[in-house]
Order: C-alpha cells, then structure tokens, then sequence
C-alpha cells in the first residue's frame, strides 16, 4: 500500500461559546491513499446487422453464445458474468432528403465481466474478439475490499490534522488539549476507468491496472 497525505488545510485558532471561551484550534485536511486493484469489470458487446430482424437476432445469438464458451474455457463461471442490455432496433437510410427508409436491423447484447485476476484480462479480452464480441469497452479496476481503504484514508487525514492542530498550539503558546468535535466528509475508492483498444495479434492484448486512491476529509476540533 502507498499512502499519499493530500493536505487541505482550512486552520483556526479562536474562542469558542461551546468550550467556555477557552481558544480552540480547528483543522481540515483530506488523506489519500493508493492500493493496488484487485477486481476488473468489463463490458463486452456482440453488434450484428442484417436485412431481416430475424437474421441479425439469430448471427448475434450464435456469436454470444461462442463468446461465453470461449469465457468458460478460460475458467469463467456463471456468476462472473452477467448481461447488461440487449437491444434490436431498425436502422434507416437517411442520406435522402424523403422520409428516411429503413435497410435493416441491428442486434445489440452487452455482458459485463468481473474478475478478481488481473492478470487474466488481456487474456479475457482476446479471448472473447477471437470467439465473436466485436466490442470491448469500459474496462474499470476496483478494490475488493472498500472499507479498509476507506479507514486507510480517514487515519492518514487525522494523522495529518494532529500534526497541523499541534503545530498551531504551539506558535500561540497553548497546550493541545481533547477533541471537542470530529466531522469526517464521506468518501471512497475512486475506480479506475480505461479505454480498451485490442488488436487481434500473436501476443496478448497487455493491460495495467494501475492504482485506485481512495480519500477522506477530517474537520478536526481540539481545546
């Protein structure tokens, strides 16, 4: 884990009605930090287009169907994939300056895939182009485990307004005294998106997850 300390600092030294008129020091500071990702979701589409309705309903269900035994070989089940949308709609010609005229149909199912390995997804990826899909998008890294990033980012904020709230303590000759008050603004991990531009080729579509941040802000009130 990388622990990045992003200060926003909004300090004060005054007296306030509620501590008896004794000064008081305020802070706030946001804490960030940086983990690895450790799940990936995926959109994958299968578009066909025919003359018929018919036709383009059945090339794209025959396609979908290669795509998800394509995703089971590589060991895939059931519950990491789900559909997203499907979609038939009549597309029209309108270059003439009449009432546009239809000239087909266009199928559209879209499957989202989640993996806790990132090591799979270019794999994934070429996988799926090679059985049928004709659209990889949206590809998003995430963390598992949410709420351990978000304790991660509020402890490094108060670390941060500790520091800060002592520092102004101090330059006014006066001992830190207890927590009167802590508000914490909500936050969490911000997923990663990227754009997936994959190339049928010998080698692997290569994919970095890079890092997800995650932050929380912390109004601190002391004596």
């Amino acid at each position: 884990m990388v622990i990045t300390i992003v200060a926003a600092l909004v300090p004060s030294l005054a007296a306030a009605k509620d501590s008896g008129g004794a000064p008081t020091v305020q802070v706030t500071t946001t804490g960030s930090v940086a983990h690895e990702p450790n799940r990936v979701r995926l959109l994958l589409s299968v578009e066909t287009f025919a003359s018929r309705a018919e036709d383009a309903a059945r090339e794209n269900a025959t396609r979908m169907k290669a795509v998800y035994k394509g995703l089971y070989r590589l060991g895939l089940t059931r519950n990491m994939i789900q559909t997203v949308s499907y979609s038939l709609d009549p597309r029209f010609d309108h270059s003439k300056r009449q009432s546009p005229e239809p000239v087909g149909y266009s199928a559209r199912n879209r499957l989202q895939v989640t993996l806790d390995s990132l090591a799979l997804v270019g794999k994934l990826i070429d996988t799926a182009i090679a059985s049928g899909a004709n659209r990889a998008t949206e590809l998003q890294f995430e963390l598992k485990d949410s709420d351990e990033a978000r304790l991660g980012a509020l402890r490094a904020a108060m670390t941060r307004a500790r520091a800060h709230a002592r520092a102004l303590a101090e330059a006014a000759g006066k001992r830190l005294g207890s927590p009167i008050n802590i508000v914490t603004t909500p936050g969490g991990p911000v997923p990663r998106m990227a754009k997936v531009q994959s190339m049928r080729s010998f080698d692997e579509t290569p994919i970095e997850g890079g890092a997800v941040h995650t932050s929380a802000t912390v109004t601190f009130l002391l004596k």
